[in-house]
């Protein structure tokens, strides 16, 4: 896990499946497992009242995180997703696309690379095409 992201650290969350950004106190964690591979996940209360159990590491940022430039295939990622009316779901980075054709990450400038993300939507297995400042990988 994140050792700065401990009980007490204040946080910004993305509530829910949204992409709005809101304030909030981490108030537990709840740590990685190396024996079932499962990530640490901590539990937020936000400043307006609201609270969230359970939440990944990439739906919560600190002062001064920053998203990677690149995202590699096989990554875990939330992803705005049109099939789900633009809702951000959990979702896997699939293919690194340069136009038409697939490239290597660091062949295309991170203005032209766009990303193949697999999803699960309501059952129904969904890929769709996305540029990086509509993914959100860990941090």
């Amino acid at each position: 896990g994140d050792t700065k992201l401990k009980e007490g650290v204040r946080v910004e969350g993305r509530f829910g499946t949204e992409h709005e950004w809101y304030s909030g106190t981490v108030t537990r964690v709840v740590s990685a497992s190396d024996a079932d591979g499962t990530a640490a996940t901590y539990d937020v209360h936000y400043d307006d009242g609201d609270s969230e159990e359970g939440k990944v590491r990439r739906t919560l940022r600190l002062p001064g995180d920053q998203q990677r430039d690149e995202l590699v295939v096989g990554e875990t990622v939330d992803c705005f997703c049109d099939r789900a009316e633009g809702h951000i779901l959990e979702g896997t980075i699939t293919a690194v696309n340069k136009g038409q054709g697939k490239v290597e990450p660091t062949q295309a400038s991170e203005a032209d690379r766009a990303y193949e993300v697999r999803f699960v939507v309501h059952d129904e297995v969904v890929w769709e095409t996305h540029t990086r400042d509509q993914i959100f990988g860990e941090w």
